[in-house]
């Protein structure tokens, strides 16, 4: 788990915009242990008009000094079995 391997180095955060029934029942289903926020306006809330969200789920990479240094929406694996997320995580900080 990237929040867990990385957990020195990178704050793993995540947005929903999931009906907050929905929300607390996918953190208790998949044992999400990383900070997770809901305003409950849907695709509506600021952090997902700021950030640009245009597809879940969406990745964003920011800085220590608050740049956005990356940002994509859907899974995907790469040729070296990792996820695109941790790729790009490793791109950046190295293992």
């Amino acid at each position: 788990m990237i929040s867990k391997k990385y957990k020195d180095r990178v704050e793993v955060v995540t947005f929903s915009t999931d009906p907050k029934k929905d929300w607390l029942k996918g953190i208790k289903n998949d044992n999400i242990t990383w900070l997770t926020l809901n305003d409950g306006k849907g695709s509506y809330s600021k952090p997902v008009l700021r950030y640009g969200v245009d597809g879940v789920p969406n990745f964003v990479i920011v800085s220590p000094t608050g740049i956005i240094v990356d940002k994509w929406a859907s899974y995907g694996k790469v040729e070296s079995g990792m996820g695109e997320l941790e790729q790009k995580i490793v791109a950046q900080i190295g293992k």
